[in-house]
């Protein structure tokens, strides 16, 4: 009994840290992080130890503090793959290499993405592809590689359009970079096809 109510504590706990971050109020998630490391020590739990690292790693990527953030989700990675906990895997590898990516270390960046699109891979039904085709995208997009950086945001774009379990605001994301990337490509007749086409999802 006290297990489940731990349980339901923690995804409380997260789910509340989930409602601050789509809020953009990243200072106020210390409090909730707290809790997870509490219960975690209390009940020896690896995924409540995991998701308190990952959580207190993103905290301080969307802070700038990006030592720290690099510390907490190589804990958040380490206690993950021991314990086999894929959707921490995959989150965690996501956002280390959006932090080397906003460092411009590129090569861990590319590392760090590509552990989690083979991990994808292997699993069809992941939430996680239009994101991870995405990150892609917008790596090579940064290395002006827009050849790439169009293939990946495409293959994003399509994961979810097929796919109703991706996240359904990451299309109209996607969408500007498709765009902004032809642009770039000065394919600017096919920007016009793309932004008439779809113009109502832009405007979401």
């Amino acid at each position: 009994m006290v297990v489940k109510s731990a349980i339901k504590n923690i995804q409380s706990v997260i789910n509340h840290i989930n409602i601050l971050i789509d809020q953009k109020a990243y200072q106020e998630m210390t409090s909730d992080i707290c809790q997870l490391f509490l219960y975690a020590k209390q009940s020896h739990d690896p995924e409540a130890l995991t998701a308190a690292h990952f959580y207190l790693g993103y905290q301080e990527y969307e802070l700038n503090h990006y030592e720290s953030s690099i510390h907490a989700l190589q804990i958040a990675i380490e206690v993950s793959e021991t314990h086999q906990l894929e959707d921490y895997i995959i989150r965690s590898h996501n956002m280390m290499g959006a932090l080397y990516a906003k460092q411009s270390d590129y090569y861990s960046s590319l590392e760090h993405y590509l552990r989690v699109f083979y991990i994808c891979k292997d699993h069809p039904k992941s939430k996680y592809k239009a994101s991870i085709f995405n990150n892609l995208g917008s790596l090579f997009y940064e290395l002006q590689d827009y050849e790439f950086a169009l293939d990946y945001y495409e293959q994003a774009y399509s994961v979810c359009m097929i796919d109703l379990n991706q996240a359904e605001n990451s299309k109209p994301i996607i969408l500007l970079n498709i765009i902004e990337t032809l642009t770039c490509m000065e394919k600017y007749d096919e920007v016009m096809r793309r932004y008439q086409e779809d113009e109502a999802m832009l405007l979401e």
